[in-house]
């Protein structure tokens, strides 16, 4: 019996630590090594990190800029987390400058993410126009790496790569993360084995790779519903109110990820 005893809590330990440590570890090194090889698409890397402006909204409380636009009327978490993402390198940024003036929306425009939508006032287009350099690139470069976008616009496309690169690596944790949830939403339903082998399927599946270390809103998507799915899982075996409630508030940030 005494065995047992000590047997039982270094399965769950063993379980519930050290194989999720482990599967972060591998594919969190893994994501790290291939984001920068995943081929970059002009939709909609472009447009999600080119919005990335509104985090700057959410956190001064500008509620009345006309930079809102029609963004309103779409999921705009993704948006608020590439914001932050790059906000902090924006700042340093901001304080060299001593400009008043200067926000995140010109930050990204500088680096080479410009939205239209940004258009509604005449400001951030005669921003835009006044740079001495701006990597106009388009739909044509859907799809392509980045040796074949350094040859196209040349060495000053660097800036647009690295923040790319930089919003991506959010992704990379996510979707680290993810794999972890996928085990225990297996390790619910199956036993250990078998959730191993889900992770690893999951986490090697070159679609999923593909478009969630790409800076879209699928690696915030799969990470939010498989969530939300393993908080579900555990509040049918537990039938407490606190899982309920927070898989309606997971619920309704999944809406906020993608239409």
């Amino acid at each position: 019996m005494k065995k047992i005893s000590i047997r039982l809590p270094i399965l769950q330990l063993f379980k519930l630590l050290l194989i999720p440590l482990f599967l972060f570890i591998i594919f969190f090194t893994f994501y790290s090594n291939v984001y920068k090889k995943v081929t970059i698409s002009f939709w909609d890397e472009e447009a999600w990190i080119s919005h990335g402006y509104f985090f700057e909204l959410l956190v001064k409380r500008d509620f009345n800029s006309p930079l809102w636009g029609r963004r309103l009327l779409q999921p705009i978490l993704t948006d608020y987390m590439y914001g932050a993402t790059i906000y902090k390198n924006y700042l340093q940024e901001k304080i060299i400058r001593k400009d008043k003036k200067y926000d995140l929306a010109k930050y990204l425009t500088e680096k080479g993410f410009y939205d239209d939508e940004s258009e509604i006032t005449n400001e951030y287009l005669q921003y835009k126009n006044n740079l001495d350099y701006f990597p106009d690139w388009g739909p044509k470069d859907f799809e392509i790496s980045t040796q074949k976008l350094f040859k196209k616009y040349g060495s000053k496309f660097q800036n647009k790569i690295d923040l790319l690169f930089l919003v991506r690596r959010i992704n990379v944790l996510l979707l680290s993360m993810t794999i972890v949830i996928v085990y225990f939403i297996s390790l619910n339903l199956f036993g250990i084995f078998p959730s191993l082998l889900t992770s690893f399927l999951f986490g090697l599946n070159d679609f999923i790779i593909m478009a969630s270390l790409r800076a879209h809103t699928e690696g915030l998507f799969l990470f939010l519903f498989n969530l939300c799915l393993l908080i579900l899982i555990i509040f049918i075996k537990k039938r407490k109110l606190v899982y309920l409630m927070i898989f309606g508030i997971l619920a309704g940030l999944i809406t906020q990820t993608k239409l």
